[in-house]
């Protein structure tokens, strides 16, 4: 036994079995891959997988926050086309403070104050399962993300068909 444990020390530190970064690393790349599935379907959009990989990644490290891809996609085409909104650079219609929607200087800074909102403010108190139930979209202070009735029935859906381009069922 103590053989077995001083090797499986040995092998650790040598790294035999990968890291938690390789992990990372692919993790990253299957992330900006799916998003890029995904977003091909929407030629018009100026959006790519890395802007969205390269928040994820962030998020995730500083707050081990996983925030699914069919959900970030999902609410930026709901709220404005794939950023084709009349705010550009803020593809979600984020207002801080609920009054004037914000404006970001480049698309990736308009896509991180979203998964920060999302890592701080939705998921850290809430599964996604209880953020999509009927009315269950609202963050930790209990102020909902949009006004629209049906915003959690339309995330699903559309999750779903975005569930089903990546041959996800």
């Amino acid at each position: 036994m103590k053989t077995y444990i001083t090797l499986l020390f040995f092998a650790v530190n040598l790294n035999i079995f990968g890291s938690n970064e390789d992990s990372l690393c692919m993790q990253y790349h299957d992330y900006q891959n799916k998003a890029n599935t995904i977003l091909k379907n929407y030629p018009k959009s100026d959006m790519n997988g890395k802007v969205f990989a390269d928040a994820w990644i962030k998020a995730y490290k500083k707050w081990g926050v996983d925030i699914p891809i069919e959900l970030a996609l999902a609410q930026a085409q709901i709220e404005t086309g794939f950023n084709n909104g009349k705010f550009r650079n803020n593809p979600y219609n984020i207002r801080p403070g609920g009054s004037k929607y914000a404006s970001y200087n480049t698309l990736y800074d308009g896509v991180w104050a979203y998964y920060r909102l999302m890592a701080k403010d939705y998921l850290k108190c809430k599964t996604l399962t209880q953020l999509l139930k009927k009315g269950g979209f609202v963050n930790c202070n209990g102020h909902r993300y949009a006004s629209y009735q049906y915003y959690e029935e339309t995330l699903v859906r559309q999750m779903s068909y975005y569930q089903k381009l990546l041959g996800i069922d």
